[in-house]
């Protein structure tokens, strides 16, 4: 049975975390469908992610935190053992934990948003954006001069006539001349079919290829249009300047197009794109300025929550730890009260709480071992007693059976025994009530020399005393022999008196009335 309650504990709990999984996935892809176009993919997917995990574990925390709350409540309404206890000390931890924990938050949440404010400052935009700008003004003058110089290039190459076939030597020697006056990197002449007749540039650039160029942009360029274009090499950016050459008046028609190109340094090129990127990733950085400060937000209203609920959970993991022995040990009770003394409490503790249990469990051994020997004794009693019974049963059958009256007393001066041959010769009732005092029991004053007698026995060292009873019982006179005995205890105190009665017959009822005290003894 267990077995199958830990699988469907398990198959529970695999389903709560499937779902808030499935939770995750929607609602990041709700948000990456509603995102900003500007953000790339992959920010937005960490962004959303880490703000819907952030939230759902603050939920998950907080549905434990209500869901342990409700069941104590729970559990205090119908007054289980230890409940009020339980309350008392997760509400104190739980004030205790709030305040600060509160305050924190407060602070720090405030803290971050001054922060992640101050990221995005106009203070901090402005220099980006001016740096960008100085950055793309650089690169704006620099293909502006280069078109100046393919500008002046043509006119020149047209009002020469350059680029006759007869004139390339004093086209290339001029082109030559110009570069290095002009400190341009490189220097390309096309004729009207797109193909270069003249190609110079700067030795310093090495074999970079400088005379690349896209054929679209020669074509517009003799096409009558002025193009400028950026392109990476290896080592730094050419600036190129398309320029169509115009021949002179009043013809006026593209005879060819020139291309002027000027090298940025690849130091000087890295910097501008690690300026202008910085700025790329400045605004996209602003875009998730509220997802960033929402994350930050959830992550310290997540950690408020951790160390509330730790310290309820502190609190109930301590008051379970005393509750639980303490309910264990009502059920002993109530166990022991109904007679079990074999019941021992099996709580595990090792502080007090543990000592308490132990005593508990050490006091019902000591009483089940009490009750074992009070049982022991019980029985014991009865055998003794069945053995004394029947002790009594014998002498009181031996005393009926003899002919001489036997009346004992005890040390108080009370009834213990009267056979029914000494009552017969008394003139007593047939059964005296035991109990009765020796005044109570002899008080016809006939008897005066009985209690005379019984007084010299308890006083006298001696144990044996007679003395002769004249009697009148139902008109006739009738003499009795009484002998007094003085009881010994095992120490030889005083214990009580027996007297023996019999008829007077001179000697022969002397010596029978010797023989029954000899018996009585």
């Amino acid at each position: 049975m267990p077995l199958v309650s830990d699988q469907g504990r398990r198959k529970r709990n695999l389903i709560i975390i499937c779902g808030f999984l499935v939770l995750l996935v929607v609602a990041t892809a709700f948000e990456f469908g509603i995102r900003t176009p500007n953000i790339p993919v992959a920010s937005t997917i960490v962004v959303f992610a880490l703000f819907n995990l952030n939230l759902i574990v603050f939920l998950l925390l907080l549905v434990l935190l209500f869901r342990n709350l409700v069941k104590l409540s729970f559990e205090r309404r119908q007054k289980v053992i230890g409940s009020k206890f339980k309350a008392k000390l997760v509400l104190a931890f739980l004030s205790l934990s709030l305040a600060p924990a509160i305050l924190i938050f407060i602070i720090a949440s405030n803290f971050i948003n001054t922060s992640i404010e101050g990221w995005f400052k106009p203070q901090v935009e402005q220099p980006l954006d001016q740096a960008l700008s100085v950055a793309q003004t650089y690169y704006q003058n620099l293909e502006a001069t280069a078109l100046r110089h393919g500008q002046h290039l043509a006119r020149t190459i047209a009002r020469d006539g350059l680029l006759g076939e007869d004139r390339r030597e004093v086209l290339a020697a001029y082109l030559v001349d110009q570069q290095d006056q002009l400190g341009l990197s490189a220097v390309t002449v096309f004729n009207t079919a797109g193909h270069e007749l003249v190609h110079v540039k700067d030795p310093v650039l090495g074999d970079l290829p400088t005379s690349e160029i896209s054929a679209r942009q020669v074509r517009q360029g003799l096409d009558g249009q002025e193009v400028t274009t950026v392109r990476e090499i290896k080592a730094g950016d050419l600036i190129q300047a398309v320029t169509p050459v115009w021949s002179p008046e009043p013809a006026r028609q593209i005879i060819g197009a020139i291309v002027v190109a000027t090298h940025v340094a690849e130091r000087l090129e890295r910097k501008v794109r690690g300026i202008s990127q910085a700025f790329t990733d400045y605004k996209q950085l602003k875009l998730l300025k509220n997802p960033i400060k929402g994350i930050y937000m959830l992550l310290f209203l997540l950690m408020t929550l951790i160390i509330v609920f730790s310290f309820a959970w502190f609190g109930l993991y301590l008051a379970r730890g005393i509750t639980v022995p303490i309910e264990q040990l009502a059920e002993g009770t109530r166990e022991v009260a109904a007679g079990n003394l074999s019941y021992r409490v099996q709580a595990r503790a090792d502080d007090e709480i543990g000592v308490l249990v132990d005593s508990f469990n050490q006091m019902t051994g000591d009483l089940d071992q009490s009750k074992t020997r009070l049982e022991a004794a019980y029985l014991d009693l009865q055998a003794k007693h069945a053995e004394l019974e029947g002790r009594r049963r014998y002498t009181e059958t031996v005393l009926e059976a003899i002919a001489t009256g036997v009346v004992s007393f005890d040390v108080s001066g009370r009834l213990t025994t009267m056979n029914r041959t000494a009552a017969r010769m008394l003139g007593l009732p047939a059964v005296a009530s035991p109990g009765q005092t020796l005044r109570e029991v002899f008080a016809s004053r006939d008897f005066d020399d009985v209690i005379a007698l019984a007084h010299r026995v308890s006083r006298a060292k001696g144990e044996t005393a007679e003395r002769e009873l004249h009697l009148r019982r139902d008109g006739a006179a009738t003499t009795l022999l009484a002998a007094a005995t003085a009881l010994r205890g095992p120490g030889g105190e005083y214990a009580g008196v027996v007297f023996v009665f019999d008829a007077w017959r001179h000697g022969a009822r002397s010596r029978s009335a010797s023989r029954t005290r000899s018996r009585t003894r």
